[in-house]
């Protein structure tokens, strides 16, 4: 796969669940390393968002800490980086290892 490929996927991976289910299947055989990386990352933001989004007020600070970790994972996909957002990214690496 291409670099130009991998940087679409990765970052399509954070465009909203839909995103991350189209890159997810549209390179399900030809998936690389970064491209898994992302997609781990950005459902591990996503679903984490999900759950805290309903605290009242906690949530929604949460939420905008949650969206600042979005927008660094989202820039480290279109400058090629594979490095994990601050505080959760090892955490989400760890739990969905079966993403590859």
């Amino acid at each position: 796969m291409h670099k130009q490929d991998e940087v679409l996927f990765g970052t399509l991976s954070y465009i909203t669940i839909l995103g991350w289910v189209i890159a997810l299947l549209a390179i399900r055989d030809r998936r690389t390393e970064f491209v898994s990386f992302h997609l781990r990352q950005a459902l591990g933001i996503n679903l984490t968002a999900m759950l805290f989004v309903w605290i009242p007020v906690l949530g929604w600070i949460l939420g905008v800490v949650l969206f600042v970790f979005w927008i660094i994972g989202l820039l480290n996909a279109i400058q090629y980086r594979a490095e994990p957002i601050p505080i959760f990214g090892n955490f989400f690496q760890r739990i969905f290892e079966g993403i590859r």
